[in-house]
């Protein structure tokens, strides 16, 4: 067998290597130092959970839970839980009720402080708002009223409420609310001790013989009254403020019958101690226990005659003369002022009663103060001239007219003399033969006659000269 030499194909030459890519130059790679890496902050603390915190989140569970369980819960369950009472008030309304009493006081001390600051009707009615929300609150409690003032006292808050009736515009304050702070104030002074008791009594009548609280007084709901009624009403009238204070509340403000009597018998055993005791008080004192004698004589006069009220009278009368008595025992050591002896004079004049020796008293005064050359005013000499006349001793004062005329003055003044002085004055010009003052004073005119009644007509013309 032959093998036939195939022919092979020529060899497939290899393909030549691609040629070698051209190097681009190329800038050095700088590579950046890192910096030095700042320490890490400190962990926060974990922060601190308050109890308003812990209230608020489980107030939110509560409500989450208890609208879960209402979707479940029966209908009649459902309107069972809305007829429930709901709390009165929120811990923010409870705190603001606390702070009444503060912010009032807060206010007065702030209105005393700007003597001529005044509160607008707004404000007023805000604080008057406040103090009737407090009451409200504490429904007329007098123990849960005085939960609410906290450190302060009720006499403090009454204090307050009579400097903004002062400095208002409108008073907005409700009676009820000021009935309910009055009781707390009584029994504040009551719980006080003994010495204490009777000052803070003062202070409190005080307060509640001006307005807003005059009118408290009226009611049968007064919680003073108690006090008139308790044994510390027997310590009031040893002072003469309180005696003062005392007789003004039952000549003046209208008390009950029963307290009104109550407050006649503390007088008349005050009385009755002035008229036999020796006066050691001082000019001040005599004036109020003057004043307070005064309003009770006056205050008898009113009443229906009987025993009782007879036996008071002469009691308060005595006590008014020692009262007198003692004045011008004072008088005769240390001269008192014009003022003071008016103010005495005043007192026997409102009672209609006559003291030549208080009107001497008033004329040497007068008299001392003409010759010393001051300047006399015309309203103070009218005054002093009406005064002795009411007393029953017109001519006290011609030592003072003689003064004033040799001065010069008597006749300016003459001419400005209103009606009410003008029967003092012509007869006093007529009992001292003051010709030039007949002349051309007041007497000279010629409507005179018809402006006179009968009674001091025939006063001027039996004083008239022959």
């Amino acid at each position: 067998m032959k093998y036939t030499q195939v022919a092979q194909p020529p060899p497939v030459p290899a393909p030549s290597p691609p040629p070698p890519p051209m190097e681009t130059p190329t800038k050095p790679v700088v590579v950046p130092t890192q910096a030095k890496a700042a320490p890490a902050p400190p962990p926060p603390p974990p922060m601190e959970v308050t109890k308003d915190d812990k209230d608020k989140t489980n107030s939110e569970s509560k409500k989450r839970e208890r609208s879960r369980s209402r979707t479940t819960e029966s209908p009649s369950r459902l309107r069972s839980r809305s007829r429930r009472r709901r709390p009165s008030r929120s811990a923010k309304e409870k705190n603001r009720t606390d702070k009444c009493s503060a912010f009032i006081i807060a206010k007065a001390r702030r209105l005393r402080r700007g003597s001529r600051q005044k509160m607008d009707a707004a404000a007023s009615k805000h604080v008057a708002s406040l103090l009737r929300q407090m009451v409200q609150e504490a429904k007329s409690s007098a123990e849960k009223l005085r939960s609410f003032l906290g450190t302060d006292t009720a006499v403090d808050v009454l204090k307050a409420v009579r400097t903004l009736e002062e400095r208002s515009e409108v008073s907005h304050w409700n009676q009820s609310s000021l009935l309910a702070m009055l009781e707390v104030a009584s029994l504040e002074v009551m719980h006080v001790e003994s010495g204490k008791a009777s000052e803070k009594a003062e202070e409190l009548m005080e307060m509640i013989s001006q307005p807003p609280l005059l009118p408290c007084i009226k009611s049968k709901d007064c919680g003073f009254i108690r006090i008139i009624k308790s044994g510390v009403s027997a310590e009031l009238p040893t002072s003469a403020r309180a005696g003062l204070l005392l007789s003004k509340l039952v000549c003046q403000s209208g008390l009950n019958a029963s307290c009104a009597e109550e407050v006649r018998c503390r007088m008349q055993e005050a009385a009755e101690v002035r008229a036999n005791s020796a006066a050691t008080d001082t000019v001040e004192d005599l004036l109020c226990w003057s004043e307070a004698f005064g309003h009770c004589i006056k205050d008898c006069k009113g009443l229906d005659s009987s025993a009782a009220v007879d036996q008071r009278y002469e009691a308060f009368l005595q006590a008014l003369g020692s009262v007198e008595r003692s004045v011008l025992r004072r008088h005769e050591e240390e001269p008192v002022t014009l003022k003071q002896l008016g103010s005495v004079a005043r007192c026997f004049i409102d009672a209609d009663l006559d003291s030549r020796e208080l009107a001497n008293a008033i004329g040497q005064a007068a008299e001392r103060r003409a010759r010393s050359g001051a300047d006399f005013p015309a309203d103070e000499l009218w005054m002093l001239l009406e005064e002795v006349e009411a007393l029953g001793a017109r001519d006290s004062m011609d030592g003072t007219l003689r003064t004033l005329q040799a001065w010069g003055s008597l006749g300016r003044l003459t001419n400005q003399a209103p009606l009410r002085v003008t029967v003092p004055l012509v007869a006093a010009a007529a009992r001292m033969d003051f010709a030039a003052l007949l002349e051309s004073g007041i007497a000279a005119k010629d409507d005179l006659p018809a402006q006179l009644s009968l009674k001091q007509l025939a006063s001027v013309i039996q004083e008239w000269p022959d």
